[in-house]
């Protein structure tokens, strides 16, 4: 063993000797993904839904991933500004909806409408789902994805691009649930400002494209 060791070089120790450790255990992708995703659906609920709160749910959905600190989205501003705007306006259309069929029409809505804009280079089937997530809060509903099949969302999300819209809205429905105290959020504030916005444009005389109707949102009192 002492000729041995004689006859080795620094470096072939050291390599030797590394071999020979406890491996450290190392936190798979999925692994991170799945935190951030379980942590970031605690606290979905938003006044707005826009290209700002859209990237700063992609930024906590990926944060810690390799290559992910700085990522350009796939779509353009104007791209990611219609995306969102399509959001926004099925966001709106929820107030005072009690229904749990049409709340899960409209949210399986916003979650088709963002996984096949797919605005950013990956992960978005769980962007898709966090902003879904944060539009079903906004009439005091969860979502439980762990009981979502993942294979049978995705085959539901592509026959609604053939019109048949009723799979993913089932599916969305067996999994609403009453949101939480755990969010954390103030939902009465949340529910409170859409009502103020939905007011003021019922009242704008002529509102007829989406623009104007944004533009109208804008006039009402401010949301946090």
């Amino acid at each position: 063993m002492v000729e041995k060791l004689r006859s080795e070089s620094l470096l072939e120790r050291l390599d030797r000797l590394a071999a020979s450790a406890p491996a450290t255990p190392r936190i798979s992708e999925e692994s991170i993904l799945a935190a951030n995703f379980n942590a970031a659906a605690q606290s979905v609920l938003s006044t707005r839904f826009d290209v700002e709160h859209l990237a700063s749910l992609h930024d906590r959905l990926t944060a810690g991933l390799p290559g992910t600190d700085d990522v350009t989205p796939r779509l353009g501003p104007q791209e990611l500004r219609s995306v969102m705007m399509d959001v926004s306006r099925m966001a709106d259309a929820l107030v005072g909806v009690e229904s749990e069929m049409e709340v899960a029409g409209k949210v399986g809505a916003v979650l088709a409408r963002v996984t096949k804009a797919e605005p950013f280079p990956s992960h978005n089937m769980e962007l898709a789902k966090l902003m879904a997530s944060g539009v079903a809060a906004t009439v005091g509903k969860a979502i439980d994805w762990p009981s979502v099949d993942d294979d049978h969302l995705s085959g539901a999300i592509d026959r609604t691009l053939v019109g048949h819209r009723a799979p993913l809205r089932n599916i969305i429905q067996q999994a609403l649930v009453p949101i939480t105290a755990k969010v954390g959020v103030d939902l009465t504030e949340r529910l409170k400002a859409f009502s103020e916005r939905n007011s003021v444009i019922q009242r704008k005389e002529g509102a007829v494209t989406l623009g104007e109707i944004i533009k109208a949102g804008k006039d009402s009192p401010a949301m946090g």
